[in-house]
């Protein structure tokens, strides 16, 4: 029996799922719209998991950013300027996004994106404000900052921002649309860091430079700094900053620990990239299911009992009436043609087709047919169906007579004083062949013989109405006019707007296979020259995503890495540095891809979405240590270990914050939460590990030449030049605690300097 209240998870229908209480049978209930409301109630866990991940970035900022040693250099209150720039990025990206695409359900991993990616911006700008003395003026310390760190995330912002304006021109909505969402949330993002936090980092180190405590727990706000600020044990503690340098960079150097290095590095990706190669394209409805949702009951009862048995039913549609005459012969023969063709394919089950046009016919035919009697009254009778009778009455009145009589504006059929049905008008029903001459009684039904044209639709308006087969088959037509089996005849001979045939394919589990069954049964409907007819099933949305998502894979993921080595030599003025990061990218999303085979996933829009991704953020584990390797001087080794020293710890705390961002989605009962989850591991392991390990080895052995970079406020800027006419004259700036205001010297200087002489101001 049926119990109230249902209860609530299931979504199987509207009000939720009915529970059913009994000792022999249990229930499964499974509707058509049961997934889209899953999906649905998914909503609120996607809102409570951004709630708590905007809480764990604001967290693991504020302690990174806080140093109790130091309270004059702590940035707590600049890291929730951070936080909240990166969360006004994700306003800013559902606002104007949804003027152009819809949300779909991948979207909603795109706030833990821009989370990460925003504070591992800031964690970049903020290390190189802090690389610049702090006794150098306000607007110097901002400018060198933004001059270095400006360049980095341009380049990493403006690489994301490319590779998913690409991916717009994407055929698969899941991909196009969310590649519009992150366009301008990366946009929004890098516009925000450069202005509403520079903002911020302006003031926070106007702040310092007045030795005023940050905002924190350990003294009033504002009041003078103490020399440390936490007890002896904390202060103690070594900083990240202090690791890296003291331990990290020497070890890197080690011959031994580079060859170790670089052949870990080739061996696992050679063996990542053997762990690609059996990736498998596949998606399951019940994967966009919660895993504890009572509806993946009636998914687990399907698989392990139904598994072996036929596989999913397909539906043909035909045209309207209004483009189609089903009247007359030769579109009749097409009718035939088309359960033939069907029928004939080779993905569907044997005698599986159910066409409503052969029933209707039959049921013509049935009239011209001789009838024994075995039994009962009528014994040893034999008689043409239509002129059967028994007690003067006809056994088969459809056969002689119109459709049965109706009450007045009603579809209750009208009946005599005994009960039954009141037939119609006379009205003989027999076959006819192409030629319009009247097939025989007592024939063999052939595919020759039709229905009469003029008496087509109020024939087949009958059997809807007054025939059982008929009435089962009327949910296969569409008519014009709603009131189906209550028609008048002017209203049937209007005709169909719709009908379909169904048929029901064999048990298909390779995506191969289904791609290849949905494009044969293209070709058997197209075969039939009915225009306007067409296949169709709910599974031809996945099968349409198999057919082209590697085409789209290869497509996107190959312009993305063009973008990105594009974008990296401009802005980096290095060929040979781009290849390098360019090396890196393509490594780690190798070892995604074996990843992915090793966690059990497949190929689909999903895991297409977050390899894009990767190359995107991949890029800014490695571009930024590249960037500070090219602007160092010295040795390679020397710039190497400048690069590491300088950006490195910004390049962990960056990857770190992208990770706890999406950690909390690990116990998500989401099939995209827990995809997402699984490949932003792989993303954040493997970015930070090729950016901090592998590319600081290979720029120490084979990294591009120094390029020489002036830049604007460096401590010792020397230019030889012809200055005030005079050929020679050698101008050395020394620019070390010098204030803003000072400047070049005299012509008068010039002149009376003598040639080849040093001027020096």
């Amino acid at each position: 029996m049926w119990q109230d209240p249902p209860i609530s998870r299931g979504a199987v229908t509207p009000d939720g799922y009915p529970t059913w209480s009994s000792d022999v049978v249990d229930i499964y209930p499974w509707t058509a719209g049961a997934i889209t409301r899953e999906l649905s109630t998914n909503i609120q866990g996607d809102l409570a998991s951004l709630q708590i991940s905007l809480f764990s970035i604001g967290i693991y900022a504020f302690f990174v950013m806080s140093k109790c040693r130091s309270p004059k250099n702590s940035h707590v209150l600049l890291s929730l300027a951070g936080v909240i720039s990166a969360a006004m990025s994700i306003a800013v990206a559902y606002g104007f996004a949804t003027w152009f695409v819809p949300v779909n359900q991948v979207v909603n991993v795109l706030p833990f994106i821009l989370i990460g990616i925003g504070v591992d911006d800031m964690f970049v700008m903020v290390s190189a404000l802090a690389a610049v003395p702090i006794d150098q003026p306000v607007p110097m310390r901002v400018a060198k900052a933004m001059a270095h760190a400006g360049t980095s995330i341009t380049i990493t912002s403006l690489t994301d921002f490319t590779a998913f304006a690409l991916g717009t021109t994407s055929s698969l909505p899941a991909l196009s649309g969310f590649c519009t969402f992150a366009a301008i949330g990366i946009a929004a993002d890098f516009l925000l860091q450069i202005t509403f936090f520079a903002g911020w980092m302006t003031l926070d180190a106007r702040r310092e430079a007045a030795e005023q405590n940050d905002c924190c727990c350990c003294t009033p706000c504002c009041a003078p700094c103490p020399a440390v600020c936490c007890p002896p044990p904390c202060a103690r503690l070594p900083l990240l900053e202090d690791l890296n340098k003291r331990y990290y960079v020497p070890l890197l150097r080690m011959p031994a620990v580079k060859a170790v290095v670089v052949v870990a590095f080739v061996g696992w990706t050679a063996f990542s990239g053997y762990q690609a190669t059996m990736l498998r394209q596949d998606f399951q409805r019940r994967w966009f299911v919660n895993m504890d949702a009572t509806l993946q009951r009636a998914f687990d009862i399907q698989d392990d009992y139904y598994s072996e048995t036929a596989g999913m039913p397909v539906s043909v549609a035909t045209p309207a009436a209004s483009s189609f005459d089903y009247r007359s012969i030769a579109n009749q023969q097409k009718l035939i043609d088309l359960d033939s063709a069907i029928d004939a394919n080779r993905w569907i089950e044997a005698d599986s087709v159910s066409s409503w046009y052969p029933r209707f016919r039959e049921w013509i035919h049935a009239c011209g047919e001789t009838v024994s009697f075995d039994e009962g009254p009528l014994a040893g009778t034999t008689c043409v169906r239509r002129d059967c009778t028994f007690g003067g009455r006809l056994l088969y009145a459809y056969c002689t007579h119109a459709k049965e009589l109706r009450l007045p504006e009603s579809s209750t059929v009208a009946e005599d004083s005994n009960g039954r049905a009141i037939p119609g008008a006379a009205d003989v029903k027999y076959l006819v062949h192409a030629d319009g001459s009247t097939a025989a009684d007592a024939t063999p039904l052939t595919t020759a013989q039709y229905i009469p044209p003029e008496h087509y639709w109020a024939w087949l308006d009958q059997w809807v109405a007054d025939s059982p087969l008929g009435a089962i088959s009327a949910s296969g037509m569409m008519w014009v006019h709603s009131n189906a089996g209550n028609l008048t005849r002017a209203q049937a001979e209007d005709g169909l707007r719709a009908t379909r045939v169904r048929a029901t394919y064999i048990r298909l589990t390779e995506s191969d296979d289904q791609i290849a069954c949905m494009r044969d049964m293209r070709t058997s409907v197209e075969s039939v020259d009915m225009p306007g007819s067409y296949p169709y099933m709910f599974q031809y949305i996945f099968y349409e995503q198999f057919a082209v998502i590697r085409v789209e894979a290869y497509l996107n993921l190959g312009l993305a890495l063009v973008a990105v080595f594009i974008i990296v030599t401009l802005l980096v003025a290095s060929v040979h540095a781009s290849l390098m990061v360019l090396l890196c990218v393509v490594m780690v999303d190798i070892n995604i891809l074996g990843l992915m085979q090793m966690w059990g996933l497949t190929i689909d829009s999903v895991t297409i979405i977050n390899l894009v991704l990767a190359i995107g953020l991949s890029v800014d584990y490695s571009a930024h240590v590249a960037h500070a390797f090219i602007v160092a001087t010295g040795t390679r080794q020397e710039r190497a270990d400048h690069a590491i020293g300088e950006i490195g710890t910004a390049v962990i705390h960056g990857a770190m914050s992208t990770f706890v961002a999406v950690v909390i989605l690990a116990a998500s009962q989401s099939y995209i939460f827990r995809v997402f989850f699984q490949q932003f591991f792989g993303i954040c392991i493997f970015g930070m590990a090729h950016g901090l390990v592998f590319l600081p080895v290979m720029l120490s052995l084979v990294g591009p030449e120094q390029i020489e970079v002036y830049v604007a406020g460096a401590d010792e800027v020397s230019k030889s030049s012809t200055i005030g006419g005079k050929d020679g004259v050698h101008c050395t700036i020394g620019m070390e605690n010098m204030d803003v205001e000072k400047t070049p010297p005299s012509k008068s200087a010039i002149d009376a300097a003598p040639a080849g002489e040093p001027i020096r101001v």
